[in-house]
């Protein structure tokens, strides 16, 4: 995300733009670059995207699902009483056939799903639908993210720092404008899409 840690909650597209690694920076790059097109007549509708899930998106996803098959505990970075909002692919698409529709708005809006549980409801979920034995096991947020920091710096990246040290946030964005402006609503929600990329990779 280009807003990196959030300020206040939920996050609109006012919120300032701080992020903290180099994907997000290139992604506020990229928008500065678009920003400088408007000026010139271009019609370009930016997105905002929490975590996209949904087919050929298992990324970090592999990992939590291998703990699962295999009945191992499932740690999260903090006590897990957090909420991670997450973001369908096929409402990705949606979200870009609505701004088409729309003449392209020279806008920036938010994409996420609604109502997210925290992510303890949530792995719990995705454990009981496999049939397997994990459990979700809290652990000190700020002492695992020190950790994954060290093995980050000499090169030994088990998590992306994007991804870590945002991990035992609240992260909520807030989609109305998107809503009210594009006649776009988000069709899946977190549990559903986290079941079904586990049925996923199931299949490879």
């Amino acid at each position: 995300m280009t807003y990196g840690k959030p300020q206040y909650l939920p996050v609109d597209i006012e919120h300032p733009q701080n992020p903290f690694g180099p994907y997000g920076q290139s992604k506020k790059a990229c928008e500065e670059i678009c920003f400088e097109y408007r000026k010139q007549g271009m019609n370009i509708t930016i997105f905002r995207p929490r975590m996209i899930n949904g087919p050929g998106r298992l990324g970090i996803l592999v990992k939590l699902f291998k703990l699962i098959d295999m009945n191992l505990p499932v740690p999260t970075i903090g006590n897990g009483k957090n909420h991670y909002q997450m973001i369908s692919v096929f409402d990705c698409v949606s979200a870009i056939l609505c701004a088409i529709d729309k003449g392209l708005p020279n806008k920036e809006y938010n994409l996420g799903s609604k109502n997210s549980p925290d992510i303890r409801t949530l792995l719990k979920g995705v454990i009981a639908s496999a049939h397997s034995h994990s459990a979700v096991i809290p652990t000190p947020g700020k002492l695992v993210k020190f950790i994954l920091n060290i093995f980050d710096s000499i090169g030994l990246t088990i998590m992306y720092k994007e991804q870590f040290m945002i991990a035992d946030e609240e992260y909520i964005l807030d989609i109305k404008q998107t809503e009210d402006d594009l006649d776009w609503h988000p069709q899946y929600n977190d549990e559903d899409m986290l079941k079904e990329a586990y049925q996923m990779y199931k299949k490879q």
